[in-house]
């Protein structure tokens, strides 16, 4: 009985723990959706559209005050290391492609 007291006990003081881990899809997720209402600001200013940039920008800082609180250990910086991951990895592959047509006689 007590070993199922000290288990209950655990689980219920992790809990809060985990819910408050740092998830780098959600970050970035809301990363993506901060940078899309702030170009959609940015459009709405150069059309002359004050009302509607004014709610974007409202929208961004909501998004922004939810990343703050959600994502404290993450860079947006993280955003751009990805980015430039994921651009040298079609170079690569580009790459990889070519040597296999090189080298097969074009047969890959």
């Amino acid at each position: 009985m007590k070993i199922l007291l000290a288990i209950a006990v655990g689980w219920v003081l992790l809990v809060p723990i985990s819910a408050a881990a740092v998830n780098p899809g959600e970050c970035a997720n809301l990363l993506r959706k901060i940078h899309h209402f702030q170009v959609l600001e940015e459009r709405a200013e150069h059309l002359g559209n004050e009302t509607y940039a004014g709610r974007m920008e409202m929208q961004a800082d909501l998004i922004r005050a939810r990343y703050d609180v959600r994502c404290e250990g993450f860079a947006e910086d993280d955003r751009a290391v990805r980015k430039a991951v994921a651009e040298w990895a079609k170079v690569l592959k580009y790459g990889a492609k070519a040597a296999a047509k090189w080298f097969t006689g074009g047969l890959y």
